[in-house]
């Protein structure tokens, strides 16, 4: 038997390495119906085809550096590849053609989620959605035995959780997640079986932090409090040490200058410290994106 495992992404010329998790959802949807009193139904068919990848990344800079938080359209092929073991559980030279690659003719990029606890890596997740070319051609082409994708990285680039501050300075934060709320709708016409439109209608993006000081209770209580500002780091790991100096630019930062900071409660037990649960949720002042990206951060 053969046996395979995830590998690399290419969209567009770049590739995505340090695929950490990665699915497929084929995304078929059947039109079984049943007529004249039979107990049995007597006609099935295939009335929509939605085809979506999903995969999450340690290489929180490149997801990032392909649109940031926003999401990417793709007019060319992208490449989805699964790696070939060998007998034994190594992998081959690189050099037979025995990889499986999934291309997508047209497709949208959706950034889900980034996360990252204390001392834990950090990860990027996105959604990847296919779309025929006139709705009745499949956007999906799966190639057996296809040449060797360029190798990813031996050692990915890989971050952890850093600092955050809401207007004043959020003390002993345990973990960060950014959620950017993506709204996809996805259109097709004509009676096509395959969509011919996929966009993202709203984006409602929020910032949640869980911390231990909960002394800030004193100035964030259960309704809210406005934040003049917003930043958290991802602090960036050293391959053979611990973390890259605070003042090497190569951190990442997420800011916003305007929003509400509100208290999602306290939890805590027995022997175990009490946590606080913030969450940040910004809005748009007409031109500047309401979180702004930075792959190329300081920590101050």
């Amino acid at each position: 038997m053969n046996v395979f495992d995830i590998a690399a992404i290419t969209l567009g010329g770049t590739t995505l390495s340090g695929i950490v998790d990665q699915s497929y959802t084929a995304g078929a949807e059947e039109m079984l119906l049943g007529s004249t009193g039979a107990s049995n139904p007597s006609f099935l068919a295939v009335s929509a085809v939605k085809p979506t990848f999903s995969f999450t990344t340690l290489d929180v800079k490149a997801g990032l550096d392909v649109g940031g938080l926003l999401a990417t359209a793709y007019s060319s092929a992208v490449d989805i590849y699964f790696r070939q073991r060998n007998f034994g559980g190594a992998y081959g030279d690189g050099t037979a053609a025995s990889s499986i690659k999934v291309s997508l003719s047209k497709s949208l990029l959706v950034p889900k989620t980034i996360s990252a606890n204390h001392n834990a890596e950090a990860t990027i997740s996105f959604d990847l959605y296919a779309c025929s070319t006139d709705g009745s051609t499949s956007p999906v082409t799966i190639t057996t035995a296809a040449a060797p994708y360029t190798p990813e990285k031996k050692n990915p680039d890989v971050w952890t959780v850093g600092s955050a501050e809401f207007g004043a300075v959020v003390a002993s934060v345990q973990s960060i997640s950014v959620d950017t709320g993506a709204q996809v709708e996805q259109h097709g016409h004509s009676g096509t079986p395959y969509d011919q439109y996929i966009g993202v209608h709203e984006y409602r993006p929020k910032v949640s932090v869980e911390c231990m000081n909960i002394s800030n209770l004193s100035t964030i209580t259960s309704v809210g409090a406005l934040s003049a500002d917003m930043s958290v780091f991802f602090r960036k790991m050293t391959l053979g040490g611990t973390r890259v100096a605070t003042g090497t630019a190569t951190h990442i930062s997420l800011t916003s200058t305007g929003g509400m900071v509100f208290n999602r409660g306290t939890s805590g037990s027995h022997l175990s410290p009490a946590t606080l649960s913030l969450e940040y949720i910004p809005v748009w002042d007409g031109s500047t994106s309401p979180i702004v990206v930075s792959t190329t951060s300081a920590i101050s």
